[in-house]
């Protein structure tokens, strides 16, 4: 599983799966890289990309578009886009379209930023952001349970449109476990979803 995923919308919500279901234990292995892929044995896997992977099918579990967020406290000095260059942009590794593009559409200079850092996850620039170090690009879906979104908001309605988004993924033709077609269910009625497995 996805651990940007697992960690800012799965953990706020897994509750509320194990109060329907107590007998089902979910076993939650990071897969963050193409490399992680290759070698899961999972039935179910939440993988972060394009959304076409050979052998698989695939639902998009969120929104591919990626809106500025930030501590209340940075939000405070921010007004209009070119603010955010007082700021340090947390800027993730393998996203498609990240800060480059935000600044693009707003002809703005990201080298101009107060500084520029990469890491390989979300879930650390989201946490980074709200710990204060800077700004970082986020999907809504993902900022609006938990702990970490709350100690954030996105001081702009604007946001840009990404190549990259979640995805629940299983092998296409292999029939589902019961407890994973609960879970898969459970999951896409979460994202609003209709049932795609049948019980």
């Amino acid at each position: 599983m996805n651990s940007a995923f697992s960690v800012l919308w799965m953990g706020p919500r897994l509750h509320s799966f194990t109060a329907i279901f107590p007998q089902i234990s979910i076993r939650q292995l990071g897969t963050n890289w193409s490399s992680d892929f290759e070698i899961s044995t999972a039935e179910l896997e939440i993988r972060y990309g394009s959304g076409s992977w050979e052998g698989f099918t695939t639902e998009r579990l969120v929104t591919p578009r990626l809106r500025p967020y930030c501590s209340h406290e940075n939000a405070r000095w921010i007004r209009q886009p070119e603010d955010i260059l007082s700021l340090t942009l947390l800027d993730v590794i393998g996203t498609p379209k990240g800060w480059e593009t935000w600044c693009e559409t707003h002809q703005l200079d990201m080298q101009q930023a107060r500084s520029l850092q990469y890491m390989d996850s979300h879930g650390t620039a989201v946490s980074m952001a709200a710990n204060g170090l800077g700004m970082c690009l986020m999907y809504d879906e993902l900022m609006q349970h938990g702990v970490l979104a709350q100690q954030l908001t996105a001081p702009f309605a604007d946001s840009i449109a990404t190549e990259g988004s979640y995805y629940l993924c299983y092998r296409s033709g292999k029939a589902l476990s019961e407890g994973a077609r609960y879970f898969a269910d459970w999951l896409l009625e979460e994202v609003s979803y209709p049932s795609r497995f049948p019980r």
